[in-house]
């Protein structure tokens, strides 16, 4: 059999099946895309507030510490004002979400069924809500679609236009529907080739982060660490969050604070440059420390070889927040794709095999 029969088995064969799951991937991606503005549409009264200019970062530190006093014993993880919530989302032991006024503290919902339905689709979308056997099945499958798949039918238009590449780039007009399906397939792949194999080598980081950094580790420039004149907490030291808090404002800003639960003993800060829906590089900082406060693990994006500053922007260039508002609707209809690939690609089966 000789390369380009081979190919065509592939594409084929790994189209029908890891096609399929990516496709349904696409979709769910696609529609979490608009989860920022469709939650703030549908649960105003627990994510959206009233001048929300007016609050400033240290209403949102005192307000978060009064509610640390009151619930103490309770909290999963109080979670700061971030992306298109304007409120304080407190997360309890025992799975429900409070929302409260960032600035007067004011009791605002519980539990919107808006916040469940997206945190489902999220779940569908990262792992087929099966745990980490679906996160593989997503992960394996991103791959399969970014290098065997669309790299296979690259090859083989490429093979098919090597002299004419302009036909190949075009729409043929035909009353024939085989035809007209074939050419749909062709402009889908190769019009939407570099943008789905960004979205699917991004997509595969989340399943195989480790394998991502030892790649790029082999080359000796990324494994080297930044260095920063950030005044970050030291290892081994008491942990002051107000002073910490404030030390890195307004560089960044805190998002979520996670206390321990289960067999976990360590509290995670969790800073990040952007709190708002923008384009630009995600820098975060993470801070863990003891029960009683005590520094155990600093991870800062300011301290960062280039190996980690890379796969920081994985997850905004998946969901298309690197580069603005246009690229959202671009990965959102990149989305789609894979969808359209696979129901072109299966009718060009089935038009061959004459089923219909």
């Amino acid at each position: 059999m000789n390369t380009k029969k081979y190919l065509r088995k592939i594409h084929l064969w790994l189209g029908l099946t890891a096609g399929l799951i990516a496709s349904f991937s696409g979709i769910t991606g696609a529609l979490y895309v608009w989860q920022p503005e469709l939650s703030g549409l549908l649960a105003p009264e627990v994510l959206k507030i009233s001048n929300a200019n007016a609050t400033t970062y240290k209403d949102h530190l005192k307000t978060a510490k009064n509610l640390e006093k009151i619930h103490r014993d309770s909290l999963a993880a109080i979670r700061f004002p971030e992306r298109e919530r304007e409120t304080i989302q407190v997360d309890f032991i025992n799975g429900d979400c409070y929302y409260y006024h960032p600035s007067s503290g004011e009791y605002l919902g519980k539990n919107p069924s808006t916040i469940t339905f997206f945190n489902t689709l999220l779940q569908l979308h990262r792992n087929l809500c099966i745990g980490a056997i679906g996160s593989y099945i997503i992960g394996t499958s991103s791959l399969f679609f970014c290098f065997l798949i669309l790299g296979s039918g690259f090859y083989l238009w490429s093979t098919i236009y090597q002299k004419r590449w302009r036909k190949g780039l075009s729409f043929k007009k035909s009353t024939n529907s085989k035809v007209l399906n074939f050419s749909l397939h062709k402009l889908i792949g190769i019009y939407g080739l570099l943008p789905l194999f960004i979205i699917a080598i991004t997509g595969g980081y989340f399943t195989y982060y480790s394998g991502y950094n030892d790649v790029l580790n082999i080359i000796p420039t990324f494994k080297i660490k930044s260095e920063t004149s950030l005044i970050l907490p030291k290892i081994g030291a008491p942990f002051n969050f107000d002073k910490t808090a404030i030390d890195l404002y307004p560089h960044y800003k805190i998002i979520t604070i996670s206390y321990p639960l289960g067999t976990a003993s360590n509290h995670r800060f969790r800073f990040i440059n952007l709190t708002t829906i923008q384009s630009g590089l995600r820098k975060p900082t993470e801070i863990f420390t003891t029960s009683d406060k005590v520094v155990t693990k600093v991870k800062s994006y300011e301290t960062y070889s280039k190996t980690e500053k890379l796969t920081a922007q994985m997850y905004p260039i998946h969901i298309g927040e690197s580069f603005g508002f246009i690229n959202r609707i671009l990965v959102f209809l990149c989305g789609l794709l894979p969808a359209a690939l696979y129901i072109t690609g299966l009718r060009f089966f089935l038009f061959r095999k004459k089923l219909i």
